[in-house]
């Protein structure tokens, strides 16, 4: 379990931004079901209106943000392992080479 922690550890603030985006988006659906943006007398809800816009903002980092994110941390350490390969089997090659000398 340690290591799945250990893992999962740069990925905590993607996390921790789809927590918050969920509640965000059952409270916004809540708010939504019994008023709009326009008051019928023509005014802007302020509030309302700024966090449907804090929404988009949440909407835009976890659609296209965190794959980035998640693409690129995946990439390198995909890339440090493929480094480390060629670097072990030159080392046992080495080891083999001196074994067989003389």
């Amino acid at each position: 379990m340690k290591r799945v922690w250990r893992e999962l550890r740069p990925f905590r603030w993607i996390i921790a931004l789809a927590i918050v985006y969920g509640i965000a988006h059952v409270v916004l659906a809540q708010i939504s079901a019994h008023r709009g943006i326009l008051a019928p007398d023509g005014d802007v809800d302020r509030g309302y209106a700024a966090f449907a816009i804090a929404m988009l903002g949440f909407r835009i980092a976890l659609v296209v943000l965190a794959p980035m994110v998640v693409t690129y941390r995946l990439a390198m350490r995909l890339s440090a392992q493929l480094d480390r390969h060629p670097a072990d089997q030159a080392a046992r090659v080495d080891e083999q080479r001196d074994e067989d000398a003389p």
